[in-house]
């Protein structure tokens, strides 16, 4: 599971992928859920009328055992692997859910994936408004980054919940803003 974090999770794709039936996948991901490893987070959908997908996206809630179950032992063997960019958007959902968390009031967390590939990595639903995130393990960000966060904000633009502007959360070092609805935000901006 540590090699599927911060994607969405089919369970009949994952029983065959690992030679068991979809019933057993379901209670192994259960029994990580149960022992506080595993966390999903539901597809947002407010209007059933739009094109978009319905699996949870999962996250391994310690990305340091992740590592030790990929085999990735420093951090520079970190810098090329393949899961970088899903162990990179691991650390910071987990990072924002122990900040929820930690708050007075109560916020559910969203991901959202248009049938053609646009995504929105986290959205926090509070006070009866909706807060998208993009996260990106890139140093440099353009307008085409936002490409999601553009689309989420037209998908629920006549939806009676406001979407609030976006954040890409990303590698760089300084805050920007990117259009007049999204802001750059450098990771340990939150982190710290």
């Amino acid at each position: 599971m540590a090699a599927l974090t911060a994607q969405e999770i089919n369970y009949t794709q994952l029983g065959r992928e690992i030679a068991v039936t979809e019933p057993t996948a379901k209670r192994w991901i259960a029994l990580l859920k149960q022992s506080f490893q595993w966390r999903d987070i539901p597809a947002f959908d407010q209007n059933s009328t739009k094109r978009v997908t319905q699996n949870q996206k999962g996250y391994f809630t310690d990305t340091g055992l992740a590592c030790y179950l990929q085999q990735i032992s420093t951090p520079t063997a970190l810098q090329t692997h393949p899961l970088r960019g899903a162990l990179f958007e691991t650390y910071i959902a987990n990072t924002i859910e122990a900040l929820l968390q930690s708050m007075p009031f109560e916020a559910k967390l969203y991901h959202w994936r248009s049938k053609s590939g646009a995504k929105v990595d986290l959205i926090i639903a509070l006070d009866g408004k909706l807060y998208p995130i993009v996260i990106k393990i890139q140093s440099r960000l353009s307008k085409h980054d936002a490409r999601g966060l553009r689309t989420f904000r037209q998908a629920y633009a006549s939806s009676t919940t406001p979407v609030m502007p976006g954040i890409i959360i990303y590698t760089g070092r300084t805050c920007f803003r990117i259009d007049e609805h999204t802001l750059a935000l450098p990771w340990n901006a939150i982190t710290h």
